[in-house]
């Protein structure tokens, strides 16, 4: 994909260069498009019969049929890429759809980022007013580094710390991690 170049595109496509550029800034643009219109179906709330669970399998049935179109964008890194549009694109639909199932508050924002690696682009995001943070002490997971990282990128959220493990192994590092540890970093 990278060594594919617009000139490249509007040659296979016999569109002009004034054409593509009315429709899309750059690559990057037009990637996120296809990614938008094609991979990721819409979701419109104001239909009834829209669900979370069938939207997501089709969300990942349509990931695993485009692989190879998504790969190589998705190794890129920076403010325009698919990376990063992704992730906007789940807090967005993340956002939209709890607040339809549980509504808007007016208190702030909420952001649950997840018990994975601590990737960059939660990092560079809008920084919310409570954080549910699910930590842990484990390669797998946050890690205690990260988990700082991102208390310390975040530092006027509220944390409250989430993980089923904090109720039945909190023993376990993979599944929880000493919340004073954090304190420390």
């Amino acid at each position: 994909m990278a060594s594919i170049s617009i000139k490249d595109l509007l040659a296979k496509t016999d569109v002009s260069r004034q054409t593509f550029y009315n429709h899309f800034l750059d690559k990057d643009d037009l990637i996120c498009y296809i990614y938008g219109s094609r991979i990721i179906p819409k979701f419109d709330l104001s239909k009834p019969e829209v669900s979370f669970r069938g939207s997501l399998l089709e969300s990942f049935q349509l990931m695993r049929k485009y692989y190879d179109f998504l790969r190589q964008p998705c190794l890129a890194a920076g403010p325009t890429s698919l990376k990063a549009h992704m992730s906007h694109h789940v807090e967005e639909f993340d956002l939209k759809w709890h607040q339809k199932a549980y509504g808007s508050t007016p208190d702030g924002s909420i952001w649950m980022p997840g018990d994975s690696k601590l990737l960059e682009e939660q990092l560079v995001q809008k920084e919310p007013d409570v954080i549910l943070f699910d930590f842990s002490d484990d390669s797998w997971h946050i890690t205690l580094e990260g988990a700082a990282k991102l208390a310390n990128t975040y530092p006027n959220a509220d944390l409250i710390a989430i993980h089923w493990g904090f109720v039945d192994a909190p023993t376990m590092n993979a599944f929880s991690a000493d919340p004073e540890k954090i304190n420390l970093r």
